[in-house]
């Protein structure tokens, strides 16, 4: 019988797994932890001021408490006797969310309750006249300002919609009438601005720091001070704005609201 022997190859095996794929977008996270993320906060409240909306804006005791809870959820997702298991699984029960995913969301809630005003938890800009709403982009512009980091336009999208999907946060469209006095068959123009955006109170339920009782002083003491500056936190849907043009031919009139005016989250 002939002996069988097996064939080796001289060469030697140099295969290797391949690099992990990553967005060209993709950036580094400089903030990596919950220190981090406070002492950012903190440096904010000392060193920034926001010109580009006309007053400071800070980081107050009852935002940060919250950011403080909130933040254990980076290293440990089943913290507090898994309350934050419906946000670890917003995605999916098999797929929950990564460290680097749940790092980011909590940077992001940051950034939103920085406008957050404490009574009805509404996101924006307390005027004198209105509430203005701030849109994506500038938050986005203020996270880089708060943690000293860039974050893609995907990345802020991406942890908006886990919010979303737990029912965290309700955005509802606004928009802007513009009266033309030249045409009078098509007399307005209503375009889209800033959405409307507002925390539901399920979502600080599962934080659980606001029924704290220095929670709650820093709330009254919040909403005591904008009544003191005289600024609004009610939003108008439906602003008017009448567009001149050179000859006018017919006086101004009253843009007429919407159908659906009534559904409209603040009415």
């Amino acid at each position: 019988m002939k002996k069988i022997t097996k064939r080796t190859s001289s060469k030697k095996n140099t295969r290797r797994n391949a690099p992990i794929q990553k967005g060209k977008n993709w950036k580094k996270d400089k903030i990596k932890s919950k220190e981090e993320i406070l002492n950012c906060l903190d440096e904010f409240n000392k060193h920034q001021k926001q010109k580009d909306y006309g007053h400071r804006v800070q980081f107050q005791h009852w935002h940060k408490r919250n950011i403080r809870k909130l933040c254990d959820f980076i290293k440990s997702p089943f913290c507090y006797k898994q309350r934050f298991l419906p946000l670890y699984h917003c995605l999916s029960s098999s797929k929950p969310l990564q460290e680097r995913q749940r790092l980011t969301l909590c940077k992001v809630v940051s950034v939103l309750l920085l406008f957050t005003e404490a009574e009805h938890n509404q996101i924006g800009i307390c005027k004198a006249d209105e509430m203005d709403c701030v849109t994506h982009e500038s938050l986005i512009k203020m996270y880089q300002a708060v943690f000293g980091e860039e974050i893609s336009k995907g990345r802020w999208t991406r942890a908006i919609k886990q919010l979303k999907m737990i029912d965290a946060i309700h955005i509802d469209a606004a928009y802007l009438a513009k009266e033309d006095q030249d045409n009078p068959e098509n007399p307005t123009q209503i375009r889209s601005v800033a959405a409307m955006k507002v925390f539901n109170s399920s979502f600080f339920t599962m934080i659980g720091v606001n029924h704290l009782t220095d929670v709650l002083v820093s709330i009254k003491r919040s909403i005591e001070e904008r009544l003191k500056k005289g600024l609004s936190n009610v939003w108008m849907s439906y602003k008017k704005h009448v567009v001149k043009r050179i000859p006018a031919i017919e006086p101004p009139f009253s843009a007429p609201i919407p159908d659906y005016y009534n559904e409209s989250l603040i009415h």
